[in-house]
C-alpha cells in the first residue's frame, strides 16, 4: 500500500471517531491482520486485560499476547500493570510485548517484546525489536491489506462493522 493512503486512511478512522475508539477499532484491524497470516485470536481486551492474545493455527505453541498503542505522538506509554500482566501472559507459554502504531506518515505497527520495556513510556523510534522483524514485516503487510478492504466498513460502523470478520479470527 502507498505510504500515503495508508495515512490518510488512519487519519479518516481517527477524524471519524476519535482518538480513543479509534484506536479500537484499529486494534480490531490488527487482530484481523493477524488472522489473515495464519493466527487464530484466542482473546480481545477491548477495555481491560492483555489487549490481544493470538495462536498460530498450524503451529500453535507460536503464542502472542500484546498490549496494543496506538498514538499520535512519538511514545506510546507502559504501566507497571501492563508489565504485570504480560509477565501473568508469559506464564501461561505466550511471548509478550506490545504492538504499538504511530499515526503519522509512514506509520507502521512495531513490535517490542515485553523485557524491553519499561515505564512510563516507549519511544516509537525504537522500533521492532530483531528477534520480531519478520512477524512485525508480514503483519505490516497484512495490515494494509485489511485497512485497505475494510476501512469504508469501520469509517460507517465502527466497531460493531467489524464484528463478522472478528468471529471468523477467533474459529
Amino acid at each position: 500500500m502507498d505510504p500515503s493512503l495508508r495515512y490518510r486512511l488512519l487519519e479518516q478512522i481517527v477524524n471519524a471517531h476519535g482518538p480513543g475508539i479509534a484506536g479500537k477499532i484499529l486494534q480490531r484491524l490488527l487482530e484481523l491482520a493477524f488472522h489473515r497470516i495464519g493466527f487464530r485470536l484466542i482473546e480481545e481486551g477491548i477495555s481491560e486485560g492483555i489487549d490481544l492474545s493470538v495462536a498460530h493455527r498450524e503451529a500453535p505453541e507460536r503464542r502472542y499476547a500484546f498490549e496494543v498503542r496506538t498514538t499520535q505522538s512519538d511514545a506510546a506509554p507502559v504501566s507497571a500493570h501492563d508489565l504485570a500482566q504480560m509477565k501473568a501472559r508469559a506464564a501461561d507459554g505466550y511471548q509478550t510485548g506490545l504492538a504499538a502504531l504511530r499515526i503519522a506518515p509512514g506509520a507502521r505497527w512495531i513490535l517490542v517484546r515485553s523485557e524491553w520495556l519499561r515505564p512510563p513510556e516507549l519511544p516509537l523510534s525504537a522500533g521492532t525489536c530483531e528477534p520480531w522483524k519478520e512477524l512485525a514485516d508480514k503483519l505490516n503487510r497484512a495490515f494494509d491489506e485489511v485497512l485497505e478492504e475494510l476501512s469504508p466498513l469501520a469509517l460507517k460502523d465502527g466497531l460493531e462493522g467489524l464484528e463478522p470478520f472478528l468471529r471468523d479470527a477467533m474459529r
